[in-house]
């Protein structure tokens, strides 16, 4: 990748595959960020009795807490340039927060064993006895006594602040639904559970390039524009100038902000892309562009460009 003027030369027209490829590869880099937003926001539907989604499946099946209780200073750093440190809530040491989640998987799995075999032996034609069937219905209320206690074990102190964006909400509401609705068809087989496990990114992923337009926007985003690096640049300057004058919220003018900020010296090659950069340039772009469709699908189009021009670099 070359330089002409100081501006950046961009390779090739990003596709559509390009996109899902690198915002996917952002998602993997947000995941302990992501992560906390999620444990922390299942905390209280979990505790009322509203879901019984295993959550802490999915995030301890990856391999590690790491990030999760305790934000690092990278998790911080990106929580705070995509606007998200109040929500992250980073002063709350979540340790016990995921043990308790993860006693409330195992009871939920348990339950629903104990469910399945218990309904297995009422078929008239099978006739287990009566002894089998009443140990069967002993154990199903014990498993569905020890989920109630794990329920109503979890932490109490775990505030729940909003995500100030709409769009990033909602993206979060559903991957959380997507990972609900795994969970409850197949949480009896912890190997199946715990390999779509790490596929959760993925989902926020493809959540947040449909709510930033999708396929079609991003192809009528693309169909008049040069895709060089200076034009990228000039689109980052109008999109934050536009926001700034819209009725945006705080939010989307400070990510706006960041976003100009990181960008700018990352086309201009005057910084390179690291993985931190790239993901909030992108991810805040494509968050940025779901909120800016609101005003104009001509502002959302701007930051779309901006989304395929670092994922060009």
């Amino acid at each position: 990748m070359g330089t002409d003027n100081g501006v950046m030369a961009l390779r090739r027209p990003v596709t559509h595959a390009d996109l899902v490829r690198g915002v996917g590869g952002d998602a993997e880099y947000a995941a302990p960020v992501l992560a906390r937003l999620l444990v922390i926001r299942s905390v209280i539907p979990l505790r009322d009795g509203w879901s019984f989604m295993p959550v802490a499946e999915y995030f301890t099946g990856r391999g590690s807490d790491a990030g999760i209780a305790v934000p690092t200073r990278a998790g911080r750093a990106l929580a705070r340039d995509l606007a998200l440190d109040d929500a992250l809530d980073p002063g709350r040491d979540l340790t016990d927060v995921l043990a308790a989640l993860r006693r409330l998987a195992d009871a939920f799995r348990s339950a629903s064993i104990a469910y399945n075999a218990y309904e297995a032996h009422t078929d008239p034609d099978i006739a287990p006895g009566r002894a089998k069937l009443e140990r069967l219905a002993g154990d199903r209320a014990a498993a569905e006594a020890e989920l109630g206690e794990c329920r109503r074990a979890l932490p109490y102190d775990v505030p729940v602040v909003p995500v100030r964006s709409p769009v990033l909400s909602a993206v979060l509401s559903r991957t959380a639904g997507r990972m609900h609705g795994f969970a409850v068809g197949y949480s009896p087989y912890r190997e199946t559970c715990s390999y779509e496990a790490g596929r959760w990114p993925g989902w926020f992923a493809a959540a947040l390039i449909r709510a930033a337009g999708g396929r079609r926007r991003f192809w009528a985003a693309q169909r008049s524009w040069s895709g060089s690096a200076d034009t990228v640049v000039d689109d980052v300057r109008e999109g934050r100038r536009a926001l700034s004058g819209a009725a945006s919220g705080d939010w989307a003018r400070r990510v706006a902000d960041t976003v100009e900020r990181l960008a700018v010296p990352v086309l201009t090659g005057r910084e390179p892309a690291t993985a931190h950069t790239v993901a909030v340039i992108r991810l805040g772009a494509l968050a940025l562009a779901g909120e800016a469709d609101a005003h104009s699908h001509h502002l959302g189009d701007t930051f779309r460009r901006v989304a395929a021009g670092v994922t060009r670099t």
